[in-house]
């Protein structure tokens, strides 16, 4: 076991675009949910260790409209399992990526917002799997900003470096862990004329399925069937405004039990490429334009369903054993941070940008899809 004793800066973000926009009808049953990225970038020219998961390090943290600071409470919804280090190494000059998840529902007429986030690289199969999660209460529908803070721990402890394949020790730590910066949080309801649609600033955003009754044939266990969901965006703007669909419609399953299916995430076979002028779609004011990713249903081997909903960029996102019956499905809609962030845009765009680009991230409310199954006959 190696022993350190270091000095560091440590650069945290929320990436994503802002606004973060999540709706949610008054006093509803049911849920909203968004997923978001975290990075943990290492300035150091050293091993950097960083402890999200243990004690009261990592904290999000709400600004209301009043400019009051609105701190969480911190449960455990899961025992973690007997671990030999508390910490993650990160490697000098490199970024760790953690996904955290975002609840928003009414309880008890009390508006919470409740934020998971765990250990692993990827999302758990369910929200049970998290370890822990931050609880915020009595808050309103309206314009809130959000970040995490650290506290760097003032006390020994151990971590695995990924480098050497080592379990560290670090008797000192007097590093600096900057906050993130806000990000603009709206509390939205939909639309009273049309509660499956979302309002942001003159732009509505509402998920949609062409036919929402999807039949898939047990003779058939190789083939593909196609559902015609995707995101429709009007907008209501003076203003000509860009949209993307390249890896920027995120998709959630509420399951015939209530419980939140969440999606498995890989590299698509599209391979490694940047998003271009076609992936986008313009809307000239007063335009409805709609983005289909394409999403389709195939048989597993033993008899259950499996949803794939492609990002049309780098990535594939998709659902696991399902059975015939009615789901209530999401998409989320975000801008794709390559095009916004400066880093992105000068080594991965060349430089291009689009000024007509709308930016943000939009959950829009869940709308049902019903999957049935029959046996074609031979005739």
């Amino acid at each position: 076991m190696n022993t350190y004793q270091l000095n560091g800066v440590c650069h945290l973000e929320i990436w994503e675009p802002s606004p973060i926009v999540i709706s949610i009808s008054k006093n509803t049953y049911l849920t909203s949910i968004v997923q978001f990225e975290f990075l943990i970038h290492n300035e150091a020219p050293v091993v950097l260790p960083f402890i999200p998961f243990s004690n009261e390090f990592l904290i999000p943290e709400l600004l209301d409209s009043d400019k009051q600071l609105l701190l969480p409470q911190k449960l455990i919804s899961k025992q973690p399992g007997t671990n030999l280090y508390k910490g993650i190494g990160i490697p000098p000059c490199q970024s760790l990526v953690r996904y955290l998840l975002a609840k928003l529902l009414w309880q008890n007429d009390r508006l919470q917002l409740q934020i998971f986030i765990d250990e692993v690289e990827r999302l758990p199969e369910s929200i049970a799997d998290f370890h822990y999660y931050w609880l915020f209460e009595y808050l309103k529908l309206e314009n809130y900003q959000f970040r995490f803070s650290y506290k760097s721990p003032a006390e020994e402890f151990s971590f695995f470096n990924a480098d050497t394949k080592e379990i560290c020790q670090v008797r000192v730590s007097e590093l600096e862990y900057a906050p993130t910066h806000w990000v603009n949080l709206r509390l939205v309801e939909p639309l009273v004329v049309d509660n499956s649609t979302v309002e942001v600033d003159g732009i509505c955003f509402q998920t949609v399925i062409l036919d929402r009754i999807s039949t898939v044939s047990l003779t058939q266990s190789d083939s593909k069937i196609y559902i015609p969901i995707g995101m429709q965006i009007t907008n209501n703007t003076s203003t000509p405004l860009r949209f993307f669909l390249f890896d920027s419609l995120i998709p959630t399953l509420i399951g015939k039990d209530g419980q939140i299916v969440l999606p498995k995430n890989g590299g698509a076979s599209y391979g490694f490429r940047i998003a271009q002028e076609s992936d986008s779609q313009l809307a000239i004011p007063g335009q409805i334009i709609t983005l289909f990713p394409g999403a389709y249903l195939t048989q597993q081997a033993d008899g259950l369903l499996k949803l794939y909903v492609p990002g049309r960029g780098r990535s594939v996102w998709w659902f696991e054993n399902l059975q015939p019956g009615t789901y209530q499905v999401q998409l989320t809609y975000k801008t794709p941070i390559e095009l916004i962030d400066p880093g992105f845009i000068e080594n991965w765009m060349k430089g291009k940008k689009f000024e007509d680009l709308w930016v943000g991230m939009v959950c829009t409310p869940f709308v049902k899809l019903h999957l049935k199954r029959f046996l074609i006959k031979s005739l």
